[in-house]
């Protein structure tokens, strides 16, 4: 069985998924054209005396495409399923409360091979049962 923590991330994933047709890959983006998300930092905000938390993880999304716009466009899809969502998912042992933009999409740099790379985060706020 796979941790709370990567049932979350992938959790997130999908969720982000529906929103664009290219695939995004966990962890580094690839060499040309693509999508990518991992997380960057995450605490514990609380402990119950059950041993139930409360968390948070920053994740970060980056895209990158020769068309600057394209890159910019599918990260804006992606925070706005993430974040004007209702209904977030839950697992057996965890379950999600909210996504919040962190960072809006923004340029990074442009790279040889002429992709534009955009980068943005949210923070996952999560409980996880004790």
């Amino acid at each position: 069985m796979l941790s709370n923590i990567t049932q979350i991330i992938e959790a997130v994933l999908n969720m982000a998924q529906t929103a664009v047709e290219t695939p995004i890959v966990m962890g580094a983006l690839p060499p040309d054209d693509g999508i990518s998300m991992a997380i960057a930092t995450g605490a514990s905000d609380e402990t119950f005396l059950n041993k139930g938390q409360r968390m948070r993880a920053s994740v970060v999304i980056n895209a990158k495409s020769t068309n600057q716009q394209t890159a910019l466009d599918v990260l804006g899809k992606i925070h706005d399923a993430l974040t004007l969502t209702e209904v977030y998912p839950s697992g057996t042992t965890w379950q999600i409360g909210n996504i919040e933009t962190t960072q809006i999409p923004m340029y990074l740099e442009r790279e040889q091979n002429s992709q534009y790379v955009y980068g943005s985060s949210v923070r996952v706020d999560f409980y996880v049962k004790g």
